[in-house]
């Protein structure tokens, strides 16, 4: 089973917000596990910030399904390398979209690319 590890601040989240994010979880979970860290990202992660380059939904899948080659654990990390300590100055940096928004929000819609990746991965009708 693929391992999907998220690594983001401890920040207070809203509930609304909490609830979407475990829908996502729920669905993600029939593909592979998900766990939470607070930890510094290592060198193979993917970050997310709005300085990020932008990503299409299939481009992410595609950057996805390539990192997956070898391996079975994915990291992705809100906020960018800069962010948690220099981490990884090299590694991908994309942007789920230029506004800046609360990392609840910005946790909810990863997942749900995360998800979409998946989908458009296995040629499921979600994406369309």
């Amino acid at each position: 089973m693929i391992r999907i590890v998220l690594h983001e601040a401890k920040t207070k989240k809203r509930k609304e917000l909490q609830k979407g994010a475990a829908e996502y979880e729920k669905r993600l979970s029939r593909i592979a596990s998900l766990r939470r860290s607070s930890t510094r990202p290592p060198k193979h992660c993917f970050f997310f910030s709005p300085d990020g380059a932008p990503l299409s939904s299939e481009a992410l899948s595609q950057k996805i399904q390539g990192a997956l080659q070898g391996t079975s654990e994915l990291h992705f990390a809100l906020g960018s390398p800069r962010l948690w300590d220099n981490a990884c100055p090299a590694a991908p940096h994309f942007c789920l979209t230029s506004l800046a928004l609360p990392e609840d929000l910005s946790e909810l819609l990863l997942l749900e690319q995360i998800y979409r990746a998946f989908q458009i991965a296995s040629g499921t009708p979600y994406h369309k």
